[in-house]
């Protein structure tokens, strides 16, 4: 009797190892595994319809120093938000919200073109290194503002949120760093030029780019 009591209880703690390693291994859920993962990043962006051209000179020689110009598609973005994670199905849907920005200046002016997107993706996630995937991107509060000289009327523009579609690659050089390749496709239509309604010119600009950034997971 004591002998069979003594192989229940063995058999008993052998059958519960996997599960204790299972346990320890998997990350905590009530779902099967599904996760909740919190990321930021920062990424540059270049591409989008040219808005203003600024040609810099040195105020004291009046020496030509450079060219550049806003565009509707440029330049730092940075968001955050998260990730709800099935491993099973090596698969994430990510949401994330931002401030995308585009600022030149120089001789006593400053032009931005800046919008706060928000993004929904589905990512797919083929080998433990590589994410791809896409999904919509939309777009709130866009507008061109000027400060210093260009404070003038008609470089205060506002255009109209937007749709637009968004595709990514993702490089896990690490586990909770990736470095992450992004195309996006959108068109803002131009509301307002210094306070007076333009809807009417049914103008539109391109914010097209291509952008390269680093996201961290958490």
């Amino acid at each position: 009797m004591r002998t069979a009591l003594t192989f229940s209880i063995v058999a008993a703690a052998v059958a519960l190892v996997p599960s204790a390693a299972f346990a320890d291994a998997a990350p905590a859920s009530s779902d099967g595994g599904v996760t909740i993962s919190p990321m930021a990043g920062f990424a540059f962006t270049a591409g989008g319809t040219p808005l203003v051209h600024i040609t810099i000179v040195n105020q004291t020689t009046g020496q030509y120093m450079q060219s550049t110009a806003v565009k509707a598609g440029g330049q730092d973005f940075a968001y955050a938000g998260g990730e709800l994670r099935f491993p099973s199905a090596h698969l994430a849907l990510q949401a994330l919200a931002g401030y995308h920005w585009d600022s030149k200046g120089g001789n006593n002016l400053d032009i931005t073109f800046s919008r706060v997107p928000i993004e929904l993706v589905a990512l797919y996630q083929p080998v433990s290194w590589l994410r791809v995937g896409g999904g919509l991107r939309y777009d709130t509060h866009v507008h061109m503002t000027g400060e210093g000289d260009a404070s003038v009327a008609e470089i205060q523009q506002r255009y109209g949120n937007a749709v637009g579609e968004v595709l990514k690659a993702e490089w896990m050089v690490l586990p909770d760093t990736g470095i992450e390749l992004r195309w996006t496709n959108i068109k803002y239509k131009l509301r307002s030029v210094g306070g007076v309604d333009a809807s009417a010119l049914d103008y539109s600009v391109s914010g097209r780019s291509f952008g390269a950034g680093l996201n961290l997971h958490f």
